[in-house]
């Protein structure tokens, strides 16, 4: 298998997607996403901050040293919620930007012509692939 013919299809992949309405739809979904994962995230960090200080204050009461502190929450709250939105949903993206890789080229009639160039298949799956993920 040769890197270059690997590259050259998958820089024609990545242009096709750049260039294809399906992507601009898929990328503006995953920027909703994102926007409501920090959204939620952000809610449930500030949630937590006001729990932390109700706790804070509760044991600052008290005249006894001895006690336990609260756990102050982690800013990382707004990631997690991010990568839960993300984990969900990226996957079926993912599966319907994957699913038209080789059928794009059977509906065009370029998957005669690429196959019957000196380029084996797994070439054309690995660069498909390839410029599907950059």
């Amino acid at each position: 298998m040769a890197a270059e013919r690997v590259f050259i299809v998958a820089g024609k992949e990545f242009t096709d997607h750049l260039s294809s309405r399906k992507f601009l739809v898929i990328l503006a979904l995953l920027l909703m996403l994102s926007l409501l994962g920090m959204h939620q995230g952000i809610d449930q960090y500030n949630r937590d901050l006001e729990v932390y200080n109700q706790q804070l204050q509760a044991t600052g009461d008290t005249a006894d040293p001895v006690g336990m502190m609260p756990e102050r929450p982690s800013i990382l709250i707004i990631f997690r919620q991010l990568e839960s939105s993300l984990m969900v949903f990226g996957g079926v993206l993912a599966i319907a930007t994957g699913a038209d890789l080789v059928s794009k080229e059977k509906e065009s009639r370029s998957l005669k012509t690429l196959l019957a160039r000196p380029i084996y298949r797994d070439e054309i799956i690995n660069g498909k692939a390839l410029g599907g993920m950059t």
